[in-house]
């Protein structure tokens, strides 16, 4: 078999697939376990972006943003809000898969192996913090784009951030603290 196709195969194996469909499994019901909804949207849920962050630190940025796409359209299809395209894109598929950035980790730990040996791995702990505040940013645009009118005495930016960003935080640093704790775990399938 040529190195090209063994490097592909390598890429979609039946175990990765796997994986991918149990962390996605646990995302949906991590989320659906919430300790506050909010009135238009969005939640602070038991860490519901853990099992996309673990995958995409053990499996790399594409990957991850891949398996949080996906998940951005299971979500869309349980709690289905639709304005137009763009806003189905901006709130589910692009928010949700910026959540794989967190994969830009996998990398640093690969070059870096004694940042697996670390209590507290710097590289999960910057790029899943990187990946919460895109995905709180995509929250913002979507809610300046499609949310803020009708709020005369907000300007819409700040709307948009006040009503984002406290759950979109909350939920990335339940997300670290949970990689913080599982790290012990993690390094042992990270060096694979």
């Amino acid at each position: 078999m040529p190195e090209q196709e063994q490097k592909s195969v390598k890429r979609f194996d039946i175990a990765t697939i796997a994986e991918a469909g149990i962390m996605l499994a646990l995302a949906v019901v991590l989320n659906a376990i919430t300790f506050y909804e909010m009135p238009n949207g969005g939640s602070i849920s038991l860490f519901g972006y853990l099992p996309l962050f673990i995958f995409a630190i053990r499996h790399g940025f594409s990957k991850g943003i891949l398996l949080g796409a996906i998940y951005g359209l299971i979500d869309f299809i349980m709690k289905p809000f639709f304005v137009n395209v763009a806003q189905f894109l901006i709130d589910y598929i692009l928010a949700y898969g910026s959540l794989g950035i967190a994969g830009l980790a996998y990398s640093f730990n690969k070059k870096m192996p004694k940042l697996n040996d670390m209590r507290i791995n710097p590289a999960n702990v910057a790029f899943c913090l990187l990946a919460g505040l895109v995905r709180i940013a995509f929250a913002v645009i979507s809610g300046i784009a499609f949310y803020a009118e009708g709020k005369p005495f907000w300007p819409a930016f700040d709307f948009s951030f006040a009503y984002n960003f406290p759950y979109g935080i909350v939920n990335t640093l339940l997300a670290i603290l949970g990689v913080i704790i599982l790290q012990p775990v993690l390094k042992r399938f990270i060096r694979k």
